[in-house]
């Protein structure tokens, strides 16, 4: 039940801590507790070292990379034009939808990285404008492979781009739906799912 299920999180939170005393670690200040920690400890299947190193090396993207972007985000504003990733709507529980079209994508020749970039100015505004701690934590994500071509799928961005919002963002994906997907390219589709399903 969700009450096991939490009580089960709360102990091994309460491991998790004994462990960063017994090997003489720290995390980072307001990453040392609360839903993030745990989500973090969820998704690393409880693995202790990886999620020290993971929420280390959040720390360091944040400092090093996501708050010069958000600084000066107005030179990043292009990428968002582009249209093919942004927030739309909320379900019935008012979790934020958001839209990602590879069509678009893949005929903008955005970089990763620019890529990665448009995911965290989108994300950092949904946590900032549309969460509610303890209320609405998570978000929704589909996927629109309308017109993509078997040859055209970057796989590995692909991989890379989930990795990044698992990562990057704690697991707070609620569901993932790949729509229009082309049939000669819906066992590809699997293997792009066996990468993203855990951001």
């Amino acid at each position: 039940t969700g009450v096991e299920l939490r009580d089960l999180e709360q102990k091994k939170l309460v491991e998790f801590k004994k462990w960063l005393k017994k090997q003489k670690l720290t995390l980072p200040a307001g990453l040392d507790d609360g839903p993030d920690l745990m989500r973090t400890l969820s998704s690393r299947r409880f693995k202790f070292q990886e999620v020290h190193d993971v929420i280390w090396q959040y720390d360091r993207d944040h400092r090093e990379r996501l708050l010069p972007l958000l600084r000066d985000y107005e030179k990043s504003l292009y990428l968002l034009n582009t249209g093919f990733y942004y927030a739309y709507g909320r379900d019935k529980a008012q979790r934020p939808i958001i839209y990602f079209d590879a069509r678009k994508w893949v005929d903008s020749g955005v970089s990763l990285q620019n890529m990665l970039n448009t995911i965290d100015l989108v994300h950092s505004y949904l946590f900032v404008n549309s969460m509610v701690p303890g209320q609405i934590e998570n978000y929704h994500t589909i996927v629109d492979m309308g017109g993509v071509g078997m040859t055209e799928i970057p796989f590995k961005q692909f991989a890379k781009i989930a990795g990044h919002m698992r990562d990057g963002y704690f697991a707070r994906n609620a569901t993932l739906r790949f729509i229009h997907v082309p049939i000669m390219i819906q066992l590809a589709s699997k293997f792009i799912y066996n990468f993203m399903t855990e951001f």
